[in-house]
């Protein structure tokens, strides 16, 4: 994982068990000198408290920052490196002395804890209120018992003051063993040290971007995603699977299945909740009779057994069994002793999920069974041309995938915009699980597959988008449709966890009361889900937010009491499909014993708030595993507590794949109480069915599913509705996890039919690629922002707005070529006439780094709304790249009926209210202004000398405003109405 000689690695480990052993100065400085890092500039503190008194902690500090700090045994400053020592220049001087005054220098300051473990968040507090006592920014190594976290924190200069700094995210290397460190984390050491000699880095401001490089979590999961992605080819061509009979991709299906499998028991390991021996050679080695790297019996006996065996199976029913059933523990023979491994296998929790279901006795469409992991004593006869998992792609020294996942560390613990650990969490695997998803899709994989970046959405842009469409949305449905300022001014900070907010000033309890009810009736849809970052972030916002306002869970379980008893069975409108109820029983709630836990409100929200399209069965797959994450890393990780570990949920009704774009029938469906009362059970069966715990009970509830189903299509037929068009409906089987339906109907799939919420990343295709075989399949569909030369991510915005409920919000990123090129312009009059758009921010390129489509960001709120002013921002047009952009560099959207829609900033829409202030049409300055190149249906006009001269004459205070226009400069691209 590094390119460093091991002695380097050695002297590093070396280093760590001198810490271990000697005094902390001594030990802190042996680690430092390792890393690379020397300076006797070093100045003696005394105790915790003269340290706190000789830099004025009590003036600086707030009394929670200075507890943290009391609390401490011990500091010591170590030394403090300075560009002089980076180079040496100054070796001649006999003494060098600490200088608190000197900005650009690191300190390397060494703290002692009174107990072993601490939260993250602690960390991050502690380092946090250590850099304000400094000019400089302060390294921290932190001794805990037998273990040591190193923390930095990236500092940058104030936007308005250059003599000021701003704190920003604290990253932590956490909980490194002194005895037996991680590799992983002697891996980011190592890097450190490689930064000292390095020829790129030659002064402090090289060394501090070091730092922060190496730190960087982004560039930990860009490095593991090329070795998975290594290994996702490697396995590709190694395996055999059984044909799954989805076309093109089986192979590459079967292995990201396998990957979800593996990645998400590799957290319960991590937790303690599995035993890691599992996952060793030498345990294939002792377990087996005849182990075999080049043989499928590892997969077939060990994985496959913990996979539908024990995972998916209750643990008071696991034993050995020969017939055919899946949930009991099969290849009996293959195991040297059979007892032994039973009873490993019995410390192992029950998960559930449907991440662990056998796909055996799958039927596709044609009515034929298939059998995709082949479980079962009846399948080791066969020839392994059909199903072929050789040892060697788990256990490979240099490529093997649990050698890959030993390289690297984990954390259960999920990053925040305030704090994160440099090690793999479970959201960093989302944007790995997205490139993958980009390497398996037709319409990217060949360019994935020889590309070295990106095609996740930044989590920086998907944290701007759910944040705000959080706040309007939930200010808007308090405020019966309309953006309540009261509502938003207080939901915009309590959504960001990046500030620090006073709830209890903030709100009174019944402002709280109705927040929290709101949110209980909150639902949010992203219609192409890939691998779920988008609705993750949702998860983790709308948690805070109920953490924040509502801490002893009182008040949500109030709301969820009230949602009980609520069965509306009346219609929206006669040509709709049925609603018979907007909220089901939440079944199973009882089983979450704790309304105050995250897991309570986590399971709630997922439950009734979050859901998910994507057209790729495996994104689906992908999106759940996420989710399984984020609720298992909520539980306890005591692995001698098994049966606490709460089974997880059946997400198939809330994450399905489906085509988006496409509707099930034309035909209106009319209404009969026989039908309805059809419909209204079969969604309390799948709301069974997300709580069912067993195999036994899911099984009862597909079988319960078919036979409602079979007795719709019954009922819908008497109607006069076409044997197709209700074929279509009752055909669809939520729980078939290898197929995906060819049309979305969310109040039959999900049981509602609007959202607050509709966001995401859609799909950029073009409808007339592939001889138009989009084009054809859609045109028909009725979409008024189709363009035969138009793109599918047209559709998704007007797909999206339909599924808003009156006064929702709609925000996606997407190509921005629709805003100026001349198939927009149906979308442009739609968008900006129909609807309301709220945000818009032009990001250029760069966004995905294996693209080059120019991106933007929207945020519309459904309906229209004359008085609401659009802010608007062009990244391109500002040095400074940073997301989201400061507030003084937006302007105001323009739309003008279907034409270009533009960006003015806020200097340019003073401009132009002057100049139409003055009665004179922009077109009328005919002899000051020239037509530039035309681009599309786009103009650009330069303004000239004389036309400044004469704004200025009309009105001297012009000159200010036109000061920052240079000569020639294009001010901005107007449309030619003006």
């Amino acid at each position: 994982m590094t390119s460093l000689v091991p002695p380097q690695r050695k002297g590093i480990a070396e280093a760590l068990r001198c810490l271990r052993r000697e005094p902390l100065h001594i030990g802190a400085l042996t680690l430092f000198n390792a890393l690379g890092y020397q300076s006797d500039r070093t100045v003696d503190v005394g105790t915790v408290e003269e340290f706190l008194e000789t830099n004025q902690a009590a003036d600086r500090l707030t009394n929670k920052q200075l507890q943290l700090l009391r609390a401490w045994m011990q500091v010591e400053i170590v030394f403090q490196v300075t560009e002089s020592e980076m180079r040496g220049s100054d070796l001649t001087l006999t003494v060098r002395r600490f200088s608190a005054e000197t900005v650009k220098s690191l300190l390397f300051l060494a703290v002692e804890m009174p107990t072993e473990s601490y939260s993250r968040t602690h960390f991050a507090d502690s380092t946090r209120a250590v850099n304000r006592l400094f000019n400089m920014p302060v390294v921290v190594l932190y001794r805990h018992g037998e273990r040591v976290t190193m923390a930095v924190i990236h500092r940058r200069l104030h936007k308005l003051d250059a003599d000021r700094n701003v704190l920003e995210r604290v990253a932590l290397v956490k909980d490194i063993s002194c005895s037996d460190p991680h590799r992983g984390q002697i891996d980011i050491l190592t890097d450190l040290a490689s930064l000292i000699g390095d020829d790129d880095v030659r002064n402090f401001d090289q060394l501090h971007a070091g730092w922060m490089s190496t730190f960087d979590i982004d560039k930990l999961s860009k490095k593991f995603y090329f070795d998975i992605f290594g290994w996702f080819q490697w396995a590709t061509q190694e395996c055999v699977f059984p044909d799954d009979h989805a076309g093109a991709g089986s192979e590459e299906r079967h292995v990201i299945r396998l990957i979800t499998r593996l990645m998400f028991i590799w957290f319960l390991k991590e937790q303690g909740l599995i035993p890691g021996e599992i996952f060793t050679e030498k345990f294939a080695f002792n377990a087996l009779k005849k182990y075999d790297s080049n043989s499928t019996t590892y997969y077939r006996a060990v994985l496959q057994n913990l996979f539908f065996a024990t995972l998916n199976t209750e643990v008071r029913s696991r034993s050995f069994q020969h017939g055919g059933d899946q949930s009991k523990l099969h290849y009996f023979s293959m195991f040297a002793d059979p007892s032994s491994t039973s009873e490993l296998f019995q410390k192992i929790p029950f998960v559930n999920g449907g991440l662990f279901d056998c796909l055996d006795h799958l039927k596709v469409h044609s009515g034929e069974t298939i059998h995709l992991d082949q479980f079962g004593d009846v399948y080791v006869s066969e020839s392994e041309f059909s199903l072929h998992v050789p040892g060697r792609i788990f256990f490979d020294d240099d490529q093997g995938l649990f050698s890959i996942f030993r390289a690297y560390k984990f954390t259960v613990q999920e990053g925040t915009p305030l704090e994160h650990e440099v090690a793999l969490d479970p959201e960093l695997l989302g944007s790995v699980f997205e490139n993958l998803l980009a390497a398996y899709n037709p319409e990217t994989r060949e360019h994935a597959r020889h590309a070295t970046g990106s095609y996740y959405t930044p989590r920086a842009i998907v944290e701007y988008m759910v944040k705000h469409a959080i706040s309007l949305a939930l200010s808007s449905k308090l405020g019966d449709g309309a953006i309540d300022s009261f509502w938003f001014d207080r939901l915009e900070p309590l959504v960001d966890d990046t500030r620090s907010v006073d709830v209890d000033s903030l709100l009174s309890m019944d402002q709280r009361t109705r927040i929290v009810e709101a949110v209980a009736d909150f639902a949010v849809l992203d219609p192409a889900v890939g691998s779920g970052a988008f609705l993750m972030s949702v998860l983790h916002t709308l948690t805070s937010l109920l953490q924040r306002v509502d801490p002893e869970g009182a008040m949500l379980a109030t709301a969820r009491e009230s949602r009980r008893k609520k069965v509306d069975c009346r219609s929206e409108s006669a040509d709709q499909y049925p609603k018979p109820s907007e909220m089901r029983t939440a079944i199973g709630d009882d089983g979450v014993h704790f309304q105050d836990t995250n897991y309570s409100r986590k399971l709630y929200l997922i439950q009734n708030s979050l859901y998910g399209v994507d057209i790729q069965p495996i994104a689906c797959q992908i999106a759940k595993l996420r989710f399984f994450i984020s609720l298992a890393i909520e539980q306890s990780g005591d692995s001698g507590e098994v049966q606490r570990f709460l089974p997880l949920p059946n997400l198939e009704t809330r994450l399905v794949a489906a085509d988006t774009l496409l509707r099930p029938t034309r035909q209106p469906i009319l209404r009969t109480p026989e039908a309805d009362e059809t419909d209204l059970s079969l969604l309390n069966n799948r709301e069974r069915y997300f709580h069912a715990a067993t195999p036994h009970e899911k099984l009862r509830c597909r079988n319960e599913d078919e036979r409602l189903r079979s007795r719709l299509g019954e009922a819908l037929q008497a109607t006069g509705l076409s044997y197709d068009s209700a074929s279509r409906l009752t055909d669809w089987d939520p729980y078939d996890q290898n197929s995906s339906a060819p049309w979305f109907e969310p109040q039959y799939m999900f049981g509602r039919s609007k959202f607050d919420v509709v966001i995401g990343n859609p799909p950029y295709v073009q409808l007339q690629k592939d001889r138009g075989k989009l084009r054809r399949k859609y045109q028909s569909e009725g979409y008024i922002t189709f363009a035969a030369t138009g793109d599918i991510y047209q559709l998704f915005f007007e797909r999206g707005i339909g599924l808003l409920r009156n006064g929702g919000l709609l925000a996606f990123i997407a190509s921005n070529s629709w805003l100026k090129a001349l198939y927009g312009e149906s979308m442009r009059r739609y968008l900006g006439t129909k609807h309301t758009p709220m945000r818009l921010v032009e990001m250029g390129k760069g966004v995905f780094e294996n693209t080059t489509v120019d991106t933007a960001v929207l945020l519309l709120q459904e309906g229209r709304r004359e008085s609401v002013v659009c802010s608007a921002v062009d990244k391109d047009d500002f040095a400074n790249r940073e997301f989201p952009p400061p507030s003084d560099t937006w302007g105001q959207l323009q739309t003008r009926g279907g034409g270009p829609w533009i960006i003015l900033s806020s200097i340019e829409q003073r401009i132009m209210e002057k100049m139409e202030a003055a009665g004179k049409p922009l077109g009328e300055w005919d002899n000051s202004i020239y037509r530039g190149i035309l681009t599309g249906c786009n103009e650009a006009f330069i303004v000239t000398q004389s036309l400044r001269d004469r704004l200025v004459a009309e009105d001297p205070a012009s000159a200010e405003l036109l000061k920052p226009i240079l000569r020639g400069r294009d001010i901005r691209r107007y449309h030619a109405q003006w």
